[in-house]
């Protein structure tokens, strides 16, 4: 399915860009669904494929969006360049509108070279040459452990399968959780306290001590709160997001996040926080 913008995403280069068109918004979903673009164009097309393959080479994103990081900005801009000169493209301002010619260009591209962007499947893994592994498999691999709406409990969490990764498990104190995470003991599966499911999971795999922030796997992505044709419902007790003319669930993509080291340290569970780590490593 074609990615759509809500708003354009970039940084204005040059005089190209008339003065009467909208100015970059940057809207934390609109980066993501660029980066995810020119993550599957490789570079002979003008994309960011074997450079961006590695999640931790990926630009980080602020999570509330409103600026667009220069690495982002700089391949907007050489993509366009690329297609400029095959004469596919004509306006070069470092900008991707909704609907134009630019974000139709990644669309077609990756239609043709068959590499999709959604679904959890598709979402890297956050350690390089790790096998990814979708979410319904996990789930599949559960039995009886997760409810209809793809939540788990606080106990099943500690012992679900998985998919077959041995991991280290440990209910933790609040004060505990920096110490692991500032230990580059990645990746680390965080349980911690967020939104209308009141618990939620993230894939911990990086750390910037200048800044203070880590990079995640957020599979609550994109976020449907935002989306006016889903509601929140409650399905045999479960609160689930469904189209409110079809009764389609929302389907989720999941993307990668930079957040501050706050946004995690600050939500415990009940009190406490889950941690799973792979099974080679151990706790400090």
């Amino acid at each position: 399915m074609a990615e759509t913008l809500s708003r354009p995403v970039g940084i204005v280069r040059g005089s190209e860009r008339p003065s009467w068109m909208p100015k970059p918004i940057n809207d934390f979903n609109d980066l993501a669904k660029v980066i995810t673009l020119l993550r599957a164009i490789p570079k002979r097309e003008g994309g960011k494929k074997e450079d961006w393959e590695n999640p931790a080479n990926m630009p980080a994103i602020p999570i509330n969006g409103g600026s667009c990081p220069q690495e982002l900005a700089d391949a907007i801009f050489d993509f366009q360049v690329f297609w400029r000169d095959q004469g596919a493209l004509q306006v070069v301002d470092g900008v991707v509108d909704p609907g134009k010619h630019t974000l139709a260009k990644m669309n077609a591209l990756v239609a043709s070279l068959g590499a999709g962007v959604g679904g959890m499947s598709n979402v890297a893994p956050a350690t390089p040459g790790a096998r990814p592994v979708s979410q319904l498999a996990v789930i599949n691999a559960n039995a009886g452990k997760f409810g209809r709406s793809g939540g788990i409990s606080q106990n099943d969490l500690m012992t679900a399968d998985a998919a077959g990764v041995l991991l280290n498990r440990k209910l933790i104190d609040p004060p505990e959780l920096e110490p692991i995470i500032r230990a580059g003991l990645f990746p680390l599966l965080v349980g911690f306290s967020s939104g209308p499911m009141s618990g939620h999971v993230n894939v911990i795999h990086g750390f910037d001590s200048t800044k203070g922030e880590v990079d995640a796997m957020e599979p609550w992505f994109p976020d449907p709160s935002k989306d006016a044709n889903f509601e929140l419902i409650r399905a045999a007790g479960a609160p689930v997001y469904q189209n409110k003319s079809t009764g389609a669930p929302f389907v989720f993509t999941g993307t990668h996040v930079r957040r501050p080291l706050s946004y995690y340290t600050s939500r415990p569970l009940s009190g406490k926080f889950i941690v799973a780590i792979p099974a080679s490593l151990s706790f400090p």
